[in-house]
């Protein structure tokens, strides 16, 4: 129960209590008893919505350190686990693709697996030599994707740069 509930109790059994003795009352005690009651209720509603608010960020603020202490944990054993799992494998092309980020591409596959499969690192020139050029005076990349033993990875490069590919 909210720590507000004994002062909305208070007010309401102050306004019933008083309610036959109002009888007798002049206008200004009636109208003062009345500003009262309106004043012991609209404090109890303030502390409602107090605690409320309080709790809503308590809540969110330990939502947050929760979620980082698992994100972290997660990258650890992420990163523990992967570096195992992709060592010393060769390199296996899944796909490449050229072009901009929206619009035509082409596929590389077939320029880029002769220059790295089976090898434990590899870097690719991104040029339009690859497919030709699938979007000419757009800005474009190279998008790998290629496994190291069971664990997927990818790689990407703007053209006139130069993708990297590992697997050690």
């Amino acid at each position: 129960m909210p720590s507000c509930a004994p002062r909305a109790a208070s007010a309401w059994l102050l306004y019933h209590a008083g309610k036959e003795n109002l009888k007798g009352l002049t206008m200004n005690t009636r109208i003062g008893r009345v500003l009262t009651f309106v004043f012991i209720f609209a404090t109890s509603i303030g502390a409602v919505a107090q605690e409320s608010a309080d709790f809503k960020q308590g809540y969110a603020d330990g939502f947050k350190d929760g979620f980082d202490e698992g994100y972290r944990k997660a990258k650890a054993e992420q990163g523990a686990d992967n570096a195992a799992a992709s060592k010393g494998f060769p390199i296996a092309l899944t796909s490449a693709t050229y072009g901009p980020d929206s619009g035509s591409s082409c596929d590389a596959h077939r320029f880029v697996a002769p220059k790295v499969n089976g090898r434990r690192s590899a870097s690719i020139g991104v040029t339009n030599q690859m497919c030709g050029d699938p979007s000419p005076g757009n800005r474009k990349s190279l998008k790998i994707t290629y496994l190291c033993g069971s664990l997927a990875k990818t790689t990407s490069a703007y053209e006139h740069r130069t993708a990297y590919l590992s697997c050690d």
